[in-house]
């Protein structure tokens, strides 16, 4: 009974530290880039969103890191390459190149730091840097990061969140305000969805990001975002 026990216990913990082992090979592939400032919650979002999971002091991303998660999604099977790249000023170049050809890009904002009116010309130069890049079908979302109850403290809540709707607006592009310390967060939920519609998208049926691979460390994720 207890070497019963232990092979459940060691299948279990297969499945849940890399379940792509049991999946097969995809019908088509989608990237997802995450950018933004150093430190905007970029990682914390991901973790969330694939993981749901949340941790405090999360150290801020300084390499690329990317986890491969399959869905499917109207009768087809999609990996998702979901990259969580450096917040770095001295990356952004690098990080900007690094959208060419993505299906979705969520431009990460701090929602809880101090407003500054530089802001929206970076965010608004970094739209544009990006749109560039990315996929004709692709698709932008600016996200308002740690935005919880924190900002019960924070004066200046209310002009962060008219300074990303006003970017978004003026994109235009769509605008989502996210909390990764809460469960259940209506905002997660939506940046969710935002990926169910790549079963709409013109995508590519081999890995656009195979080159990469020996590259950047690679996290092979869950078989399900949902």
């Amino acid at each position: 009974m207890k070497l019963l026990k232990y092979i459940f216990c060691v299948f279990a913990m297969m499945i849940s530290l890399n379940a792509n082992i049991f999946a097969g090979d995809p019908d088509f592939y989608a990237r997802v880039v995450l950018v933004g400032n150093y430190h905007s919650g970029k990682t914390a979002l991901f973790n969330r969103m694939f993981n749901s999971d949340f941790e405090d002091n999360t150290p801020a991303s300084d390499k690329m890191v990317r986890r491969d998660i399959q869905k499917i999604i109207d009768g087809k099977t999609i990996q998702f390459n979901i990259w969580d790249t450096a917040g770095a000023k001295d990356y952004y170049d690098e990080v900007v190149a690094f959208t060419k050809d993505a299906n979705f890009v969520f431009i990460v904002h701090d929602t809880s730091s101090q407003h500054d009116s530089k802001n929206e010309e970076y965010l608004s130069r970094l739209y544009k840097d990006v749109h560039d890049r990315i996929k004709s079908d692709g698709k932008i979302v600016l996200v308002g990061s740690k935005w919880d109850l924190r900002h019960n403290d924070i004066t200046n809540a209310s002009s962060q969140r008219t300074l990303l709707e006003s970017v978004a607006k003026s994109s235009p592009c769509a605008c989502v305000f996210a909390s990764a310390k809460k469960s259940g967060d209506s905002g997660i939920r939506d940046l969710r969805n935002f990926l169910e519609t790549a079963g709409k998208m013109n995508l590519s049926k081999s890995n656009p990001d195979s080159a990469f691979e020996k590259r950047f460390t690679i996290k092979k994720g869950w078989c399900s975002i949902l």
